[in-house]
């Protein structure tokens, strides 16, 4: 047995004695001998001259032991003095056993903070050449991403590209990669988030597999979307929901089906983006799947928002309210918040309106797509109280940003926004100005569509007719 094992030994014998002893403590742990191995811990940890690791070992079990309790807060205090003694080890093998064991109880307890704690302690603490640190690192740029803190994930992540780049294995590239698109998408800086999926589609080494394929053609119609390069959106991702068909990639399959409802309903494709997109909805509901019922919800109300069938708008953003006070990230957070400043619009209720934009305009701070979604939408607020100063004001400072970015519908949606208040204004000139320029932006999406059924319901909407007519009368 362990304890006879233990007994044997001499004193010059310290090392493997600790050995045997944390040996012990987690049989008895594992035999629910919760009292016994709880008292052998003790023991070890007030020895003198007691190793390290030991200490962190035992930190570890008392964790253990803590949670078995019933006491989770306590759990995770000794994990974290486990994780404190990391540096201290200088054991490149007991640091990965301790990183393992630690991972687990982390995500167990959903810790998510601790675990990215975790991560860079135990980059640090390892030897640079170990071949255990570059995967580490990728796991560190996952979590940063997760938890949101971009601005520390993309310096990490183009370091990690240029230093290690010949010794990066193919489907590392492509997650670095994939990472890099990711956060300049959230930085609104899509034609560099694009370019990081090109370089892997043109490479086929760099795609090693077809489920990475299928990430990197629904990305890449992601981003023609959010340029407004709807025939070019739909080309991608009509192909990555090929892949996922072949591959049986079903909920994959399914969060492309939101993102072409989406572009259909943005198109004027109404009856084709709603079938795309209820169908997803149920789906997801089966599955009990909230990130694809979030979205869907979303835009599902966005449809009946358009369709004046306003009630039924409010029913589903109630329900994707519910999901965001559980669980959201920050883009989530946005894009409902966008959603519900257009309901409370179209309802009449600009009081709760404007409040609602100021929320989310702090919560947006440096995110551009939204920081300006926000001003275009105060300076419609503003112009339906009669004060055209401040929405011009909102409106002109909107629209300067979003032709730096290029991205049509929204320069569209600003452009008639300020021809509409000049004319009120009775500035049939500058009413002129901002129509024409409305009319050329709009030229650019048809251009862009690249799908003829989709060209023709955009030319027969009631938006293009209206600057059509404002063409022929002036």
């Amino acid at each position: 047995s362990f304890r006879e094992l233990r007994d044997r030994l001499k004193n010059d014998q310290k090392d493997a004695w600790m050995q045997a002893s944390l040996q012990m403590a987690n049989a008895l742990f594992q035999m629910d001998l919760h009292s016994e191995a709880h008292y052998l811990i003790k023991d070890l940890k007030y020895r003198k001259d007691v190793p390290v690791y030991v200490h962190a070992f035992s930190h570890v079990l008392n964790g253990e032991l803590e949670q078995n309790f019933g006491r989770p807060e306590y759990a995770l205090k000794s994990y974290d003095s486990a994780r404190a003694l990391l540096a201290e080890t200088r054991d490149e093998k007991i640091i990965l056993q301790l990183y393992q064991i630690l991972k687990e109880r982390y995500q167990s307890l959903d810790a998510g903070e601790s675990y990215l704690q975790l991560l860079q302690d135990v980059c640090a603490a390892l030897p640079e050449r170990s071949p255990s640190v570059t995967s580490l690192q990728l796991e560190v740029i996952r979590q940063l991403i997760r938890q949101q803190h971009y601005d520390e994930a993309l310096p990490l992540a183009i370091r990690l590209l240029r230093r290690n780049y010949l010794t990066l294995t193919p489907k590392m590239i492509a997650q670095l990669r994939l990472y890099l698109s990711e956060i300049y998408g959230f930085y609104g800086k899509w034609y560099l988030s694009r370019s990081q999926l090109l370089r892997l589609t043109s490479v086929p080494l760099l795609t090693p597999s077809k489920r990475i394929e299928a990430q990197v053609f629904t990305n890449l119609g992601i981003i023609e979307k959010e340029l407004n390069k709807f025939g070019a959106a739909i080309d991608y991702l009509q192909d990555a929901l090929s892949f996922c068909k072949a591959q049986q990639l079903t909920r994959q399959g399914y969060l492309i089906k939101i993102h072409l409802g989406h572009i259909y309903l943005l198109t004027h494709s109404y009856i084709r983006g709603y079938d795309h997109l209820i169908e997803t909805l149920r789906w997801a509901e089966e599955q009990r799947d909230d990130e694809l019922v979030f979205s869907a919800l979303l835009f599902l109300s966005s449809y009946n928002m358009q369709q004046q069938h306003l009630e039924t708008a409010g029913r589903y953003l109630e329900k994707a309210g519910e999901i965001i006070h559980r669980d959201s990230s920050l883009l989530d957070k946005l894009n409902y918040n966008y959603y519900k400043t257009l309901y409370l619009i179209k309802t009449g209720e600009l009081v709760s309106a404007e409040k609602q934009v100021h929320k989310w305009l702090k919560q947006a701070d440096g995110i551009i797509k939204f920081e300006n979604l926000a001003r275009v939408l105060l300076g419609r607020i503003y112009a339906m109280n009669g004060d055209f100063s401040k929405a011009k004001q909102h409106l002109i400072m909107a629209l300067e940003i979003q032709k730096r970015y290029r991205q049509p519908a929204v320069e569209l949606q600003i452009l008639r926004e300020l021809g509409n208040i000049f004319r009120s204004e009775r500035d049939e000139s500058s009413a002129a100005h901002y129509f024409e320029q409305a009319y050329i932006v709009f030229q650019q999406l048809l251009n862009n569509v690249g799908d003829e059924i989709m060209r023709k319901q955009m030319e027969e909407s009631r938006e293009y007719e209206s600057l059509l007519k404002y063409q022929a009368n002036r």
